[in-house]
């Protein structure tokens, strides 16, 4: 997932990944307790902040870029320790989830100095029809539809209950968001 989901960003600029980048993240988390999920969580966000921010290394400290992304890594950790599991709540999750997600984005850049650098929705800065509903809903409504597509995919990968009714409802946001953007 953290590989992934540094590939959509630019430099690689590969923004479609972003898409399905937090699915291996998904199963990866699945039967696991709080305390593994938070561990998982922490491990792929010291992945995906040491693979964004390489150019802290080249251009700081070495120890404040590692500090840096230790503490950066605490988000992703949260969200992890915070998700939902899928096989018994799908239809809450759908929304809870990508909340959580935001949640953690929101936390990351305000709290303590904040840091507002690679939310999920900057993977998107090239994707101009989908990046409009950032007008309405900041970076972090684009992060919300992200992470809403990759855990709706996940579900069906996992032929969860209603899993059609969730796509649908995925699919009537993803083409509203893109109907506004196109305007």
């Amino acid at each position: 997932s953290a590989l992934l989901l540094i590939l959509a960003y630019p430099n690689f600029n590969l923004s479609f990944l972003a898409w399905v980048s937090v699915i291996p993240l998904f199963f990866a988390l699945e039967n696991n307790n709080a305390k593994q999920r938070f561990i998982k969580g922490y491990l792929f966000g010291v992945v995906f902040f040491s693979g964004i921010l390489y150019w802290l290394f080249l251009n700081v400290t070495l120890p404040g870029g590692i500090i840096l992304v230790f503490m950066l890594s605490f988000a992703p950790a949260i969200f992890c320790s915070l998700y939902l599991p899928a096989k018994r709540y799908p239809i809450y999750a759908i929304v809870y989830v990508p909340s959580a997600w935001v949640l953690t984005e929101y936390l990351r850049t305000y709290l303590l100095t904040g840091f507002p650098w690679t939310l999920l929705g900057y993977s998107q800065s090239f994707n101009i029809p989908i990046i409009q509903i950032a007008n309405i809903t900041g970076a972090y409504g684009v992060s919300f539809l992200i992470v809403l597509v990759n855990f709706g995919l996940y579900l069906t990968l996992r032929k969860a209950p209603r899993r059609f009714y969730i796509l649908f409802f995925i699919f009537v946001l993803v083409a509203a968001s893109l109907a506004y953007g196109d305007r």
